[in-house]
């Protein structure tokens, strides 16, 4: 039987969300230089970095889109835990890999639609650019389909019973939580 653990210790699907979220860290990182540098440039000689809110536009979509991943690994999407905290925590765990099919399948759905979106841009049925920067739209597509498709396996790899490895707490994760920050 193949091991989907790692040198490090943690699961490959854990692996890649953790690492497709710091590239959407990266993305959101340079989002906010250029941002800074633009407001900088602004004041300082009044000219703004051309095309900044093109540039921070898709960049915030390719980072939220690839946070997803993770945010599913660790269950930090919205959820209502007020009606669920009184359950056998069996039933909660029932209920959770529920929620995971769920979120495969809005992932999938997702990933389905936003493909037929990029040959739409691509194929040039809507040669879209952004207005300034002639951005072609599409190019937020491939890692946005990446992100979508990563979802999809990380919520279908914990709807048939993956978990993170050991050290990863949900409470902890989040800020707040029992070990929060």
């Amino acid at each position: 039987m193949v091991s989907d653990q790692g040198a490090c210790g943690r699961p490959l699907p854990e692996r890649a969300a953790r690492l497709w979220a710091l590239a959407g860290g990266v993305v959101l990182v340079a989002v906010m230089a250029v941002t800074g540098t633009s407001i900088v440039l602004d004041l300082a000689i009044r000219r703004p970095i051309t095309g900044d809110f093109e540039l921070t536009q898709l960049g915030c979509a390719i980072a939220v889109f690839a946070f997803l991943p993770f945010a599913q690994l660790m269950r930090a999407h919205v959820s209502v835990d007020l009606f669920i905290q009184a359950l056998r925590p069996g039933v909660q765990r029932g209920l959770d890999r529920v929620v995971d099919v769920l979120m495969a399948g809005l992932a999938l759905l997702l990933l389905w639609r936003m493909s037929l979106g990029f040959l739409g841009y691509y194929v040039t049925d809507y040669p879209e650019v952004t207005p300034i920067l002639q951005i072609p739209i599409w190019w937020a597509f491939p890692p946005i389909l990446v992100s979508l498709a990563l979802w999809a396996a990380v919520a279908g790899w914990m709807a048939a019973g993956g978990r993170p490895a050991a050290g990863i707490d949900d409470e902890a994760a989040m800020p707040g939580g029992a070990g929060g920050h």
